[in-house]
C-alpha cells in the first residue's frame, strides 16, 4: 500500500543503483577500440559493456585471446584499454575509488570511499604523506607530485598504487 501511495514500484525503487563500487581512472592516454580494427558498432558497444563487467585478471585474459583470435593483432589504444582494465581491477582490490593525472600539473591523485577515508589504515597513509616531499594528503586521498610528465601513466599510476598498497594493507 505504501509503494502505491507513493507511486513507486517496489521492485524499481532501486533499479539502477549499483552496490559495487565505481572505480574511475582518469588517465591522458588513448585508450579505446578503433573502428579499423572492430568494424560493427554493436560488436565493439558489447566487448566496452563486457569490459566494463570484467572482476579478474583471468577474465581479462580470455577477453585479451579473443581480441587477437577474432581480430587479429590489437593496436595500442586497445592494448592501453586492457591495461587500463587491469589497473581498475588492482585498484578495485586495493579499495581505491579514483586514480587520476594532471599534464598541467604532473599530479596523480588517488582517492577513497568515504569509509576508508575514516579508517586507521588512512590515516596511516596520511601519516606516511605527511613525511614525504613528494605526497600531499587530500580530504579524501593522497596526491603524488611527479618530476616530469611519465612516459607510460599507466604503468606510474600502477606504481604509484604499490607504494601506496604497503599502507592500505
Amino acid at each position: 500500500i505504501d509503494e502505491v501511495s507513493t507511486g513507486v514500484e517496489p521492485e524499481l525503487e532501486n533499479a539502477g543503483k549499483s552496490k559495487v563500487p565505481v572505480t574511475v581512472l582518469n588517465l591522458p592516454i588513448s585508450a579505446r577500440i578503433p573502428v579499423d580494427y572492430v568494424f560493427d558498432s554493436s560488436e565493439r558497444f558489447n566487448i566496452y559493456r563486457r569490459l566494463a563487467g570484467i572482476e579478474s585478471e583471468q577474465e581479462l585474459k580470455l577477453i585479451s585471446d579473443e581480441f587477437t583470435d577474432r581480430f587479429g593483432k590489437y593496436p595500442p589504444e586497445v592494448a592501453n584499454l586492457l591495461k587500463m582494465v587491469n589497473l581498475k581491477i588492482y585498484m578495485k582490490e586495493l579499495g581505491v575509488r579514483e586514480v587520476s593525472y594532471s599534464l598541467a600539473t604532473k599530479e596523480m591523485d588517488a582517492l577513497f570511499p568515504r569509509e576508508f577515508v575514516n579508517s586507521h589504515k588512512f590515516q596511516r597513509i596520511l601519516n606516511i604523506a605527511k613525511r614525504s616531499s613528494k605526497l600531499r594528503p587530500l580530504l579524501d586521498g593522497i596526491r603524488k607530485k611527479l618530476v616530469k610528465p611519465p612516459t607510460d601513466l599507466i604503468k606510474a599510476a600502477r606504481e604509484y598504487l604499490d607504494e601506496l598498497k604497503v599502507s592500505i594493507i
